[in-house]
C-alpha cells in the first residue's frame, strides 16, 4: 500500500507539471525560427563588411537588433507578430545614428566638424569667407546601403513546415558627387586645395529615406587631375527639394607663396544648383565648373601657412 500511494502521488505531479507547462506555453507565443537573406540586385557592387536589422513590433515595445558579420544574411529566431523593419551596413565610421528606438525618427547624420577637416587643418573660426555662414559644416557621410520594410508578419508554424525566409533587398542611401573644374590657368602654382558645398541635407531618415529640413555646408578635399583641371569626388546625403536653397561650389587653394584664395563666393558660374537638381541619376551627380585663372606667386615659397588671416577673395577670374 506505501508503495502504491507513492506511485500516485508521483503521477499527480506529473500531469499536474504538464498542465502547467501547457498553459504557459499557450499565453506566450512561441519564438519562431526563420533565415534572413539580403537581394543585392539594387546594389551589385556594394561591399560592406556586416549589415544590421531591426525588428520594431507593432504593438510597440522595444526593437530587436540582429547583427551579421557577411552581407548575405543568416539565421534568427523572433516571436510572431507583426514588425516593421531597417536594416543598413553596420561598418560604418563618420556617422551617426539617431532615435534608434523608433521606426519614424530612426535617422542617420553627421557630425559637425571644420571647413578644413578633409586637409587634416584647422580654421580659424570668424576668418574663412563662406557663403552662408549661417550653415553648419558636418562631415561627408561613409557609403551606406540599407532599405526599410513597412510590414511584416511572422506566424507561428509547425515543426515540420519549410524554412521561413525574409528577403530584404538594400541599396545605396548616400549620393556619389564627382565635381571638375575645368581650364584652370596656373593650376601648377597652386598647394593644397579644398572645397565645400552648400545647400545640402544633413540626414536622412531611414523609414522614408526623406532628408533633414535642415540645410548644412559639406566640405571636401580636392586634387589635381591633370596640369588644368581639378577633381574632387565625396559622398552627401543628397538635397531636399522642399527647402530649395541654392546649391554653391566654394573653393580654397593655398598657393605656393603662403597666399590663399578663396573663389566661388559671387560669381555665378559657381552656382550648381541647376546641375544638382536636373541631374540625370541623383545618386550619381555630376558637376562642372569652367575656367579658373590662378596667380602666378610673387615668390618662390615653399609650401603655404594655413594660420594666414590675410584672404584673397576672387570676385571673377584674375587677368594674369
Amino acid at each position: 500500500m506505501k508503495k502504491l500511494r507513492l506511485i500516485l502521488l508521483f503521477t499527480a505531479m506529473l500531469c499536474l507539471c504538464s498542465c502547467t507547462h501547457k498553459e504557459l506555453c499557450m499565453e506566450h507565443p512561441h519564438p519562431v525560427p526563420l533565415r534572413l537573406e539580403f537581394d543585392w540586385r539594387d546594389a551589385p557592387t556594394a561591399s560592406p563588411d556586416g549589415m544590421c536589422v531591426f525588428f520594431y513590433p507593432e504593438n510597440g515595445g522595444q526593437p530587436r537588433r540582429f547583427d551579421f558579420s557577411n552581407i548575405s544574411g543568416g539565421r534568427i529566431s523572433l516571436a510572431a507578430g507583426r514588425y516593421k523593419l531597417i536594416c543598413y551596413n553596420n561598418d560604418t565610421e563618420r556617422v551617426y545614428f539617431g532615435n534608434t528606438d523608433s521606426f519614424g525618427l530612426h535617422s542617420i547624420f553627421t557630425p559637425t566638424t571644420d571647413l578644413f577637416a578633409p586637409l587634416g587643418l584647422t580654421s580659424k573660426a570668424g576668418t574663412v569667407p563662406r557663403a552662408d555662414a549661417a550653415e553648419r559644416v558636418v562631415s561627408t557621410p561613409d557609403l551606406i546601403w540599407g532599405c526599410s520594410v513597412q510590414e511584416v508578419e511572422i506566424e507561428e508554424l509547425p515543426a515540420d513546415a519549410p524554412e521561413r525566409v525574409i528577403t530584404l533587398y538594400p541599396h545605396l542611401l548616400v549620393r556619389n558627387y564627382t565635381l571638375h573644374v575645368k581650364n584652370c590657368d596656373g593650376l601648377k602654382y597652386a598647394g593644397q586645395m579644398c572645397g565645400s558645398l552648400y545647400g545640402m541635407a544633413s540626414g536622412i531618415y531611414l523609414n522614408s529615406e526623406e532628408n533633414f529640413s535642415e540645410n548644412a555646408t559639406i566640405p571636401f578635399e580636392c586634387n589635381k587631375l591633370d596640369d588644368t583641371t581639378i577633381e574632387a569626388k565625396f559622398l552627401t546625403f543628397g538635397d531636399n527639394p522642399a527647402v530649395c536653397k541654392p546649391h554653391r561650389v566654394v573653393l580654397y587653394i593655398w598657393m605656393s607663396d603662403g597666399k590663399i584664395y578663396c573663389y566661388g563666393l559671387n560669381d555665378d558660374k559657381y552656382d550648381v544648383t541647376d546641375q544638382v537638381h536636373n541631374a540625370p541619376d541623383p545618386y550619381n551627380v555630376y558637376l562642372e565648373i569652367d575656367g579658373m585663372d590662378l596667380p602666378k606667386p610673387i615668390s618662390n615659397g615653399s609650401g603655404f601657412s594655413p594660420d594666414v588671416d590675410d584672404w584673397v577673395e576672387v570676385k571673377g577670374d584674375i587677368n594674369l
